[in-house]
């Protein structure tokens, strides 16, 4: 029987791990919450744990310093076992980032996370070399520093995400000061490789905030709607008509029509996850698309203060008046610029 399981195991090694890979991907997207629930912060925190001691079992090994029979058998289990708690780490930093993104303006940084996340799988071989290991583990560390900073310092900013690459930087330097000790020989072998390694995944990760392509996480859209208008009650719930709301369909970005009567005035009404206690402003940004220009003309920024706590998000909007015929944008974006959801629209005059 134990034979028969090696066998089975070893012939679809391939399709059992990227089974696991997909399906690992599904349970958190349903299963996690967010970062400001304590059990999902252990389950990432679990993760890198695991990784870390996956890498320090494998140099053990490697180093020669633990050379008994048990620990020579489950040594093809610590690459697999750092491999799968890897891409979990991946596969959560995705489903968070992805929630907290609209996919026109943060795909890039997306497609980052994800060629990690499949990589992980398809170049699982590569974990063998100590550099691969340190890079992809210094990635995890760094993705799961920026989401859980704003929520450890309730602040989101550049100096909170400058904050979270310094800390990350220390970390992993930590990690390999532990390595030294464990295999010398490896850690001064590839220290420049790891130099360029690190720094490359450092640089390339500032570059992509400072240009605005990471999403705004911990904060995420829940709701974003058009209306001609929009009262609060007294009861603190808000009557909406003379339009539509969208759910998060609009990550997609796509472009309605939005049939407007006479002068009225236009409402961007919008719900915004935020973890409890972590209150900052958001500005909508309306645009207008120039025909004869070719692009998109900044037609004002309205600033929004928001609260964190409530699960279906803090709930605001924006108006504007004197709308003409056209296509139209509202971005709606953190004080840094990070754009947590977008609303593409074109008016019709229907008089």
């Amino acid at each position: 029987m134990k034979f028969k399981l090696k066998s089975f195991l070893k012939k679809y090694e391939n399709h059992i791990s990227s089974g696991m890979l997909i399906g690992g991907f599904i349970l958190d997207n349903f299963s996690l919450r967010g970062l400001d629930v304590w059990w999902d912060d252990v389950i990432l925190i679990t993760y890198l744990l695991v990784a870390g001691i996956c890498i320090i079992c494998i140099n053990l090994y490697d180093s020669g310093k633990i050379k008994t029979l048990l620990f020579t058998k489950a040594q093809p289990w610590f690459l697999f076992v750092m491999q799968f708690v890897l891409g979990a780490c991946f596969s959560a930093s995705f489903v968070f980032y992805s929630r907290s993104a609209t996919l026109s303006a943060s795909w890039p940084f997306l497609l980052v996370i994800l060629a990690y996340l499949l990589g992980n799988e398809f170049f699982k071989k590569h974990y063998i070399r100590f550099s691969a290991q340190l890079g992809a583990y210094f990635m995890a560390i760094y993705s799961f520093c920026i989401l859980v900073m704003p929520i450890l310092l309730k602040k989101i900013g550049d100096w909170v995400f400058v904050l979270s690459g310094v800390v990350s930087l220390c970390l992993i330097s930590l990690f390999i000061y532990i390595l030294h000790f464990i295999n010398i020989k490896e850690v001064k072998k590839s220290k420049k490789t790891l130099a360029y390694i690190i720094g490359a995944i450092f640089i390339t990760t500032n570059i992509l905030y400072f240009t605005n392509i990471i999403p705004p996480a911990p904060l995420s859209l829940k709701e974003i709607g058009l209306y001609t208008s929009v009262k609060k009650n007294t009861d603190g719930t808000y009557t909406l008509s003379g339009g539509q709301n969208n759910s998060i369909s609009s990550f997609f970005n796509s472009t309605e029509i939005f049939h407007l009567n006479g002068e009225k005035p236009v409402y961007l009404f919008s719900s915004i996850f935020s973890p409890a206690k972590l209150d900052t402003q958001v500005v909508h940004v309306w645009y207008n698309y120039d025909d004869d220009l070719g692009k998109w003309e900044d037609v004002g920024h309205i600033k929004l203060s928001i609260f964190g706590g409530r699960g279906d998000g803090y709930r605001t909007y924006s108006v504007k008046e004197a709308l003409f015929a056209g296509l139209w944008r509202v971005d709606i974006e953190t004080e840094s610029g990070q754009i947590i959801g977008r609303k593409t629209f074109r008016i019709t005059n229907d008089l």
